[in-house]
C-alpha cells in the first residue's frame, strides 16, 4: 500500500502516461451535483430555461429545432474545452471547467439532453479526443443539476458512464451509471448500460451502431440538398401542366367486355369459350336510337358479331330474347361518359351490373 502523497510509483506511472487515480470518493465528487452558494445561481437558470424550452419539447416541431439548438451548443463548448489550458490534478481540473461553461448555457444544455433522441445523438461523441472532452462536459452538466432538478442528472451521468466504458474507463463508468440509476431507477438508457458493462460485454457493438447512425444522418442531409437543388433547377424553368390522356375511342369489342352481365361472363368461364375472333374494329353505326323502335341502331349487327363469338344465347325473355341478347344491346351502345349517347330509361336493363 503506497503512502498518502507523491510516490515514485505514482511518478513514474504519470511519466509513462498511465492516469493515477484518487479514492473512490473523490471519484464519486466529480459527478455529485453542487452544495455551494453557486447553486443557487445555477437553480434559478435551470428555471429560467425551463420555461422557454419545456413547452418547445413538447411540440414536435419545437423539439427538433431544440435538439439541434442544444448539440451546437454542446459542440461549442467541446471546442472551448480543447482551447482551455490544461491543468493537473482532478479538482484544478474540474474547477477550471466549471470557470468555462456558464450557468445559463449547462441549463440550456440539461434540459436539451432530457429528449432520448438527443441524448443519442450526444452519445455518438465517444472516441479519441472527441470522448475525452465529453467527457469533461458530462461530468460537469452531471455538477451543475442541483436542487430538485437531481433527476434531470440521469441524462449527462448516464452519457459519462457510457464515454468512460467507451475509453476503456470500467471503474467511473460503472460508478456514473450507478449514480445515473440513483436519480432515476427507470432510466432504460443507463440501466441497459450498467448490466452490459458489469457483464463484460465488449462496447465495440454500440460504437458500431452509433458510427452507422451518424453516417446515415450524414448521407440524408447529403440527399435532402440534392433535392433542394434539384428542386430549385425546376422552379426556374416554364411550368409545364400535365394533361390527362384522352379517352379511347370505344370499340365494339371493348363496350362488349365492360357491359357484358355476371350471368354471360360466368357462362363463358364455364364453357371454356374463346373470344379470340371477336371483332373489335370501331362500329361506324353507333347512332340515336330512330323513333319508333325499340333498339338502338347497330344492336342488331352488335349482337350478331356477340353470338358468333360466344355461340348461340340461351332463351330467356320474349322480349329481349335472353340474357345475351340484353347484354349485346346495352354493349352496342355508347357509353355515357365518353360524351355519347347512353341507353335510354325504361329500356333492357334487367340482368346488367
Amino acid at each position: 500500500m503506497g503512502l498518502p502523497g507523491t510516490s515514485v510509483l505514482a511518478a513514474a506511472a504519470t511519466y509513462a502516461g498511465i492516469q493515477v487515480r484518487g479514492t473512490l470518493r473523490e471519484l464519486r465528487a466529480r459527478l455529485l451535483p453542487w452544495e455551494n452558494a453557486a447553486a443557487l445561481e445555477q437553480e434559478a437558470a435551470l428555471d429560467t430555461a425551463s420555461m422557454t424550452l419545456v413547452p418547445r419539447l413538447l411540440d414536435d416541431v419545437g423539439r427538433a429545432s431544440v435538439a439541434d439548438e442544444t448539440l451546437e451548443l454542446a459542440g461549442r463548448i467541446l471546442d472551448r474545452f480543447a482551447e482551455a489550458q490544461p491543468v493537473s490534478g482532478m479538482l484544478l481540473a474540474d474547477l477550471r471547467d466549471d470557470e468555462l461553461l456558464g450557468c445559463d448555457e449547462a441549463a440550456r444544455l440539461i434540459l436539451g439532453l432530457q429528449d432520448r433522441a438527443t441524448r443519442d445523438r450526444a452519445a455518438e461523441w465517444m472516441e479519441g479526443d472527441e470522448a475525452a472532452r465529453a467527457l469533461r462536459l458530462w461530468r460537469t452538466l452531471a455538477r451543475r443539476c442541483v436542487g430538485p432538478y437531481g433527476e434531470h442528472a440521469a441524462a449527462p451521468l448516464t452519457l459519462a458512464g457510457w464515454v468512460a466504458w467507451s475509453t476503456g474507463d470500467e471503474l467511473e463508468a460503472r460508478e456514473a451509471l450507478a449514480m445515473a440509476l440513483g436519480a432515476d431507477p427507470d432510466y432504460l438508457f443507463a440501466r441497459l448500460l450498467h448490466q452490459a458493462c458489469n457483464e463484460g460485454l465488449d462496447p465495440e457493438s454500440i460504437r458500431t451502431c452509433l458510427r452507422a447512425e451518424r453516417e446515415g444522418r450524414g448521407r440524408a442531409v447529403v440527399d435532402h440538398a440534392m433535392i433542394r437543388a434539384h428542386v430549385a433547377e425546376a422552379v426556374g424553368r416554364e411550368t409545364v401542366v400535365p394533361q390527362p390522356d384522352p379517352e379511347p375511342t370505344p370499340t365494339a369489342g371493348s363496350s362488349r367486355r365492360r357491359r357484358r352481365s355476371r350471368s354471360a361472363a360466368a357462362a363463358d368461364t364455364a364453357s371454356g369459350r374463346t373470344r379470340a375472333g371477336r371483332d373489335t374494329s370501331t362500329p361506324t353505326s353507333l347512332g340515336r336510337k330512330p323513333a319508333g323502335t325499340t333498339r338502338p341502331a347497330g344492336a342488331a349487327e352488335a349482337g350478331l358479331r356477340l353470338e358468333r363469338a360466344t355461340g348461340p344465347a340461351r332463351s330467356g325473355s320474349a322480349r329481349t330474347g335472353g340474357t345475351r341478347a340484353r347484354t349485346s344491346r346495352k354493349a352496342a351502345m355508347p357509353c355515357r361518359d365518353t360524351g355519347q349517347e347512353g341507353v335510354q330509361p325504361g329500356h333492357g336493363t334487367e340482368g346488367e351490373e
